[in-house]
């Protein structure tokens, strides 16, 4: 199954995440389904397997964590860029006004902050 994966990772995966780094701040349903079809189909699974099975025995992320990345490094270099550059411009300004992408982004990390800290704290009502 190894170099299956690697496989689909180096074909399905690259062709999937085409220009991730724009978009990969929202999950898909469709994206999804393609790896999920292509694991089931590669471990024999019946087609009604749930998708966390699929994800606990594979050992695979879904392709969403794999965008959110590409797209929070692409973030983080346009930020780098000097301050004169049209598209650190444009990402300040969808800072500053919590538009688009930031404000997905932004519930994905409080969600994730709120997750972090009743795992690590056993009490939501804390402050890290």
């Amino acid at each position: 199954m190894e170099a299956k994966f690697r496989v689909f990772c180096s074909v399905a995966r690259a062709i999937l995440c085409y220009a991730s780094q724009v978009w990969g701040f929202s999950q898909y349903r469709v994206v999804e389904q393609v790896q999920r079809h292509f694991i089931k189909m590669v471990m024999g699974l019946p087609r009604n397997t749930p998708d966390y099975i699929i994800y606990l025995e594979s050992e695979v992320e879904p392709i969403f964590v794999h965008t959110l990345v590409s797209h929070c490094r692409y973030v983080l270099k346009i930020l780098e860029m000097p301050a004169a550059r049209l598209p650190r411009l444009v990402a300040l300004e969808v800072i500053q006004r919590s538009l688009f992408w930031f404000n997905d982004v932004s519930g994905i990390a409080a969600a994730l902050m709120g997750t972090l800290k009743t795992c690590l704290l056993g009490d939501p009502g804390l402050r890290l």
